[in-house]
């Protein structure tokens, strides 16, 4: 990545596997190197495309660091949730809305209901998504995401930030 300079890694514990890993072992042993190697195969514009895809509306710049995170400003937990959303609805991202029905008493009784009709469109391709469940959820079943099984089928990636400050999942 001559456009970039060096780069140094960080992984969880302070563990990199090195080597060439696959997104999957990259992904269930938090191995950092996989994905900034596949950001910058792609191009972090590429990936920057990819994240307002998923839902993320703050501001990106097209670092390499963004990738893993390093960002100057980013993202609310409820532009995460969006994002995550969109990998579990199999591409569809929705129109955040908070309320989606109120319903108000009638004089003889019964409700009327006003309904907000969901606002989505596909984001991805059909099947794109479903790969990235497939390795969130084996990561939930032995990778670093195992202390979030919680007896019904669940898919996630942990986040932690130096000197383990901050946790995310």
């Amino acid at each position: 990545a001559p456009q970039w300079g060096g780069v140094t890694i960080n992984c969880y514990g302070g563990r990199c596997r090195g080597g060439s890993p696959n997104l999957v072992t990259g992904t269930l042993t938090s191995d950092n190197t996989v994905y900034i190697r596949l950001a910058l195969d792609l191009g972090p514009k590429k990936v920057v495309k990819a994240a307002e895809d998923l839902g993320i509306t703050s501001r990106l710049n097209g670092y390499p660091s963004e990738t893993l995170g390093g960002l100057e400003r980013c993202c609310s937990p409820l532009e995460m949730a969006n994002a995550y959303a969109t990998i579990a609805s199999d591409g569809w991202r929705n129109k955040v809305s908070a309320v989606r029905k109120v319903c108000f008493p009638k004089k003889l009784g019964g409700f009327d209901c006003k309904t907000e009709k969901a606002r989505r469109h596909r984001a991805f391709e059909d099947g794109v998504t479903a790969e990235a469940t497939k390795i969130l959820a084996a990561n939930v079943q032995g990778g670093t995401g195992t202390k979030a099984q919680f007896g019904c089928p669940a898919a996630g990636k942990t986040g932690t930030v130096d000197d383990f400050t901050d946790a995310w999942f």
